[in-house]
């Protein structure tokens, strides 16, 4: 699953909002590309908000230590 993730503040719970897979980025050969969106209130700076991929198991949470979520650098 992708997501944009951000640390709550003030003691909020961070922000989780699922991102929605669109079309295959053209000119990919050989590989499986997509361009995933969301939107977000602009209540908090872009710098606060990191993409990341996790993995998915129906009713099970995944830790942020989890070492298989792939975080944008």
């Amino acid at each position: 699953m992708s997501e944009l993730y951000a640390n709550g503040t003030d003691g909020s719970t961070p922000v989780r909002d699922k991102m929605t897979r669109g079309e295959t980025i053209s000119g990919s050969v050989n590989a499986y590309i997509y361009i995933y969106s969301t939107s977000v209130w602009a209540t908090r700076p872009a710098t606060d908000y990191t993409p990341r991929i996790i993995p998915f198991f129906a009713g099970i949470t995944v830790p942020l230590e989890e070492g298989r979520i792939l975080w944008q650098k």
